[in-house]
Parts: C-alpha cells; sequence; structure tokens
C-alpha cells in the first residue's frame, strides 16, 4: 500500500495529488451547500481574520529564526509555534479593542 508510486512518473504522481485535491474540494462544496459542515466559532474568526493572519504570520517566524536561531530544529518549531499563538492572541486583541485593525490587518 506504501510502495504505490515505484514505477509512476513524477509527473503521474502530481497528477494524482491534483485530482485527489480536485474530489476533495468538490465533496467538501457539497457538504457546504448542504450546510453539513460542522461549525465551529474559532475557526469562522479565524477565516475572517485570514488576511491579517497571512499577512502577519511570516514576522514571528523570522524573528524567531533571527533569535534561536535554526540549528536545533526541536527548539525552534515549539518556540515558533508559541510565537505564531502570542500573534494570533495579538491579533485577537488589535480587532477587539483598535477601531483602525482594519487599514492594519485587512479584511474584517
Amino acid at each position: 500500500l506504501f510502495y504505490f508510486h515505484e514505477g509512476v512518473s513524477p509527473s503521474m504522481i502530481d497528477l494524482i495529488w491534483v485530482f485527489g485535491n480536485v474530489f476533495f474540494i468538490v465533496g467538501l462544496l457539497r457538504w457546504m451547500a448542504a450546510d453539513a459542515l460542522p461549525k465551529s466559532q474559532v475557526f469562522e474568526w479565524m477565516g475572517r481574520q485570514s488576511m491579517g493572519i497571512y499577512l502577519w504570520h511570516v514576522m514571528p517566524l523570522l524573528m524567531v529564526k533571527d533569535f534561536v536561531g535554526t540549528r536545533q530544529l526541536d527548539v525552534f518549531y515549539p518556540v515558533v509555534f508559541v510565537a505564531e499563538l502570542i500573534l494570533l492572541a495579538l491579533i485577537f486583541i488589535v480587532w477587539k479593542y483598535w477601531r483602525g485593525a482594519k487599514l492594519f490587518l485587512g479584511g474584517g
């Protein structure tokens, strides 16, 4: 099962991934049309704020890379994870308490 890719060209593997994603998206679209997807306030908030998250998510990553370094990945990734959680908290605070947040973060 895990060696299905032996003897398959790289372009065929890419095509398999593309078709897999297409079928996945079609299934999701059917669930969305039927309103059958589970509801989550956290994910809905993140969806509304995705522009700000996308624009600013690299900043903590670059800061951690400069201050911690990337030689020890077992230290780097947990610190990046915590830094990204702090970023999400800051985005939440900015959206909640600052009227100019839409200009700074985009989206809404």
